[in-house]
Formats: structure tokens, C-alpha cells, sequence
């Protein structure tokens, strides 16, 4: 069985993190079709939205904003079911890619409907890694340079898009730093504290606008393994914490903020190590109590299990 790590961009932490409401063009039966999608989306019913989305894709009368949302939703879909079936050992890695690259297709045309839907550059972004995950090749500098410009670009359409805050944070973990490349450990911890934040508000929305209840855990899980792999201590935690407090403050942009979000929060006086410790035992409690768990959760398990072996837990 292939070790379900989640190193450079493995999109499970929230590949199915969704755009919870359609935006402002889209109104009537759309709208409904399009939290529909979304609610089968989250209930990883991948085959029906592929049903769904072709069905609307034949009606006449679909303005641009229309149809950039049913073919991001495309997108999303191929994204999910390839990370759950390629690393559930369901799919080989040559179909996987290739549905990817239909995947970066569907998202491109997408940008070019309506180059302000920020999913759109998040799912062509996570659609690319995974196929660099797959490929091996995700380290190479021009396809993490591409991958970071389009989580960039979500945020600047939508400053809490949160899975655009878990993929730069996953970048800047995986990277080394200057002159090799532009990871930043510090960046990478305030990016995920940062979308762990934004997750625990959407799950609210989730449940008041389409009524499911249901969490992400690899996104705690993803902050917890940011914070491992950076592995300030105590002292180097609180050192460095008020430079962090300095750069939020003199952030100018909402992207610089989210990159010394830390630096808006009261860390516990612990290091980075324990914290992260603590974070994946909260986890794995979760999910161990689920008697009849989902194929994500059991995914989520299965990781949460192994980077338990691996840190001492």
C-alpha cells in the first residue's frame, strides 16, 4: 500500500474544501444546482457531480459566470476522487495524471469565463501539484513557482480562501528557503494556523447553508506537521513571536497579513514540536471514536496513525 503522506501538495487536506455559496451572477435554479454540487461534493459523491455538472453544461442560456462555476466544480471533482482513489490504491498513476490534466484544462477554462472566481486558480494549482506529487517532479522550481502564483492569485480574489492558505502553506514547508527557492518555515505555520482558522468558520456555513455537518481533519492535521517540521523550541517560539507581531502590523496587502498571521495570535508557551504533538493526539481521538467512519476519515486515520508512529505518540 502507498504510504499516505501528504508531503509537497497532496490536496486530501481539504480536497474538498468548497466554495460554499455560488457567486453573486449566479441566481434561481443555478444557485440551487450549485449548493447542490457543492453538498455532493462534500459527501465525496464525485460521480454525481460529474452527472450534474454535464447536464448544465448542455443548457443554453448559461452566461460566463456560469459556466466558469459548473467547470471549476468539474475540476474539484476530478482533483478528490484521483488523491482518494490513487492513494487508496484504486487507481494507477498514468490515469491519475491523465485525469489531472483534464482536470488543469476544465480550470483553465474556468479563468478564462471569469478570471475573478479565485476557486478557479486554487483548483488548477491543486490539480498541477498532485500530478507533481504523482509524477515525483512537484520540487522542481517552475512547477512550484506556477503553483504558488495560483494560490496567490485566489487570495487576491479571495483574501479567506482557505484551501489556498493550506496549499502555500504546504509549499513553503516542502521548499527550501533562498537562494534555492522561496520556502519559509515561519510562512508556512502562519499559513496553516491561518486556514485552520478559516475552517472552523466555514464548517458553520457548511451547516447553516447546506446543512451538513462535517469537519476536515488532515487540515489540523496539516497544521500540526507544519509545526513539527519547523520545530522552533519554546524559547525560539517566544524570540521570535514579536517580529511576527511586528510584520502583521506592518502588513499593507491581506496576503502579507496571512503570511504573519502567527503574529496575530497568543501562542501557548510550549514548542512548536509539542504543540504538534497535542494537535495529532486531539486528532486521532476524534477520529478512533468514529465507529463507522467515512472514506476520508479513514484516510485521515489511516495518516494521523503513521505520523503518530513516526513522532513517538
Amino acid at each position: 500500500m502507498r504510504r499516505l503522506q501528504r508531503a509537497a501538495i497532496s490536496i486530501l487536506f481539504c480536497a474538498a474544501l468548497p466554495a460554499v455559496a455560488a457567486g453573486p451572477a449566479a441566481a434561481g435554479e443555478l444557485r440551487g444546482t450549485l449548493q447542490e454540487l457543492d453538498r455532493l461534493h462534500l459527501q465525496d459523491r464525485h460521480d454525481e457531480v460529474h452527472r450534474v455538472v454535464d447536464r448544465e453544461l448542455r443548457r443554453s442560456g448559461l452566461n460566463d459566470r456560469d459556466e466558469a462555476e459548473l467547470y471549476m466544480r468539474r475540476t474539484r471533482a476530478i482533483v478528490a476522487e484521483v488523491e482518494l482513489a490513487y492513494y487508496g490504491d484504486e487507481m494507477a498513476g498514468d490515469e491519475a495524471r491523465e485525469l489531472l490534466r483534464e482536470a488543469e484544462e476544465d480550470a483553465e477554462r474556468a479563468i478564462e469565463l471569469d478570471p475573478d472566481l479565485a476557486d478557479s486558480y486554487f483548483w488548477k494549482g491543486a490539480a498541477m501539484g498532485t500530478r507533481g506529487v504523482i509524477r515525483g517532479v512537484l520540487r522542481a522550481l517552475f512547477m512550484a513557482s506556477s503553483i504558488r502564483d495560483l494560490g496567490e492569485a485566489a487570495l487576491e480574489r479571495n483574501p479567506e480562501h482557505t484551501e489556498s492558505h493550506f496549499l502555500l502553506a504546504q509549499l513553503h514547508d516542502e521548499l527550501p528557503g533562498r537562494p534555492l527557492s522561496f520556502g519559509n518555515d515561519a510562512r508556512a505555520v502562519s499559513m496553516a494556523r491561518r486556514a485552520f482558522d478559516l475552517h472552523e468558520e466555514q464548517r458553520e456555513t457548511w451547516q447553516e447553508e447546506l446543512e451538513v455537518e462535517m469537519s476536515y481533519d488532515s487540515v489540523e492535521v496539516g497544521l500540526a506537521e507544519r509545526l513539527w517540521s519547523r520545530n522552533w523550541s519554546e524559547r525560539r517560539r517566544e524570540r521570535r513571536h514579536a517580529g511576527l507581531r511586528d510584520d502583521y502590523a506592518e502588513a499593507d496587502t491581506p496576503l502579507e497579513r496571512s503570511y504573519a498571521y502567527e503574529g496575530s495570535l497568543d501562542l501557548d508557551p510550549m514548542s512548536d514540536r509539542d504543540e504538534a504533538r497535542e494537535i495529532l493526539a486531539r486528532v486521532l481521538d476524534r477520529l478512533e471514536a468514529v465507529e463507522e467512519p467515512t472514506r476520508r476519515q479513514r484516510s485521515d486515520r489511516n495518516h494521523a496513525r503513521e505520523l503518530a508512529d513516526d513522532w513517538g505518540l
